[in-house]
Protein backbone atom coordinates (compact mmCIF):
# COMPACT_ATOMS: atom_id res chain seq x y z
CA UNK A 1 0.00 0.00 0.00
CA UNK A 2 1.58 3.00 -0.87
CA UNK A 3 0.96 6.36 0.20
CA UNK A 4 -1.27 9.15 -0.76
CA UNK A 5 0.27 12.56 -2.79
CA UNK A 6 -1.59 14.24 -0.26
CA UNK A 7 -0.20 12.51 2.83
CA UNK A 8 3.42 13.01 1.30
CA UNK A 9 2.45 16.76 0.36
CA UNK A 10 1.53 16.95 4.29
CA UNK A 11 4.88 15.57 5.04
CA UNK A 12 6.90 17.74 3.18
CA UNK A 13 5.22 20.99 4.35
CA UNK A 14 5.61 19.78 8.14
CA UNK A 15 8.89 19.15 7.50
CA UNK A 16 9.97 22.45 5.91
CA UNK A 17 8.01 24.11 8.30
CA UNK A 18 10.70 22.69 11.00
CA UNK A 19 13.12 22.92 9.34
CA UNK A 20 12.17 27.10 8.98
CA UNK A 21 12.02 26.96 12.75
CA UNK A 22 14.52 28.89 15.15
CA UNK A 23 15.10 29.22 18.60
CA UNK A 24 15.03 32.51 21.11
CA UNK A 25 17.58 32.91 24.10
CA UNK A 26 16.81 35.69 26.38
CA UNK A 27 20.66 37.13 27.28
CA UNK A 28 19.39 40.49 29.24
CA UNK A 29 20.63 39.57 32.33
CA UNK A 30 24.60 38.82 30.77
CA UNK A 31 26.88 41.55 31.11
CA UNK A 32 27.61 43.26 27.75
CA UNK A 33 31.63 42.13 28.13
CA UNK A 34 30.05 38.22 28.59
CA UNK A 35 32.19 35.29 26.73
CA UNK A 36 29.53 34.07 24.66
CA UNK A 37 30.26 32.64 21.38
CA UNK A 38 27.99 32.58 18.55
CA UNK A 39 28.99 29.71 15.64
CA UNK A 40 27.39 29.11 12.73
CA UNK A 41 24.17 31.65 11.71
CA UNK A 42 23.68 32.39 15.61
CA UNK A 43 23.01 35.91 16.29
CA UNK A 44 21.89 38.52 18.79
CA UNK A 45 19.17 40.87 18.12
CA UNK A 46 17.20 43.11 20.41
CA UNK A 47 18.94 41.40 23.40
CA UNK A 48 18.13 37.87 22.26
CA UNK A 49 19.90 34.65 21.31
CA UNK A 50 18.73 33.43 17.69
CA UNK A 51 19.31 30.61 16.58
CA UNK A 52 18.47 29.87 13.31
CA UNK A 53 17.83 26.69 11.46
CA UNK A 54 16.82 27.06 7.63
CA UNK A 55 18.45 24.24 5.84
CA UNK A 56 21.70 24.79 5.77
CA UNK A 57 21.96 27.64 8.07
CA UNK A 58 22.17 26.26 11.90
CA UNK A 59 23.43 28.16 14.59
CA UNK A 60 24.28 27.48 18.35
CA UNK A 61 25.38 29.58 21.17
CA UNK A 62 28.24 28.47 23.44
CA UNK A 63 28.42 30.59 27.48
CA UNK A 64 31.25 29.95 29.88
CA UNK A 65 28.76 29.40 32.46
CA UNK A 66 25.79 27.70 32.97
CA UNK A 67 22.59 29.84 32.58
CA UNK A 68 19.47 29.92 34.08
CA UNK A 69 15.87 29.36 31.91
CA UNK A 70 13.16 30.97 34.40
CA UNK A 71 9.37 30.55 33.49
CA UNK A 72 7.19 33.52 33.54
CA UNK A 73 5.07 33.37 36.60
CA UNK A 74 1.62 31.77 36.52
CA UNK A 75 -1.45 33.56 35.71
CA UNK A 76 -3.26 33.70 39.68
CA UNK A 77 -6.47 32.03 39.43
CA UNK A 78 -9.52 33.63 40.88
CA UNK A 79 -10.91 32.86 43.89
CA UNK A 80 -12.99 29.61 45.18
CA UNK A 81 -15.68 30.07 47.86
CA UNK A 82 -15.40 28.04 50.04
CA UNK A 83 -19.20 26.42 50.33
CA UNK A 84 -21.70 26.90 47.29
CA UNK A 85 -23.93 30.04 47.94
Amino acid sequence: MSPTPFLLLLLLFLFATFAASYTKIGVQGLAPHANITLPGHASIKDGTAVILTHGLGVGWALYSRPLRFLNPPPVPLPPVPASPS
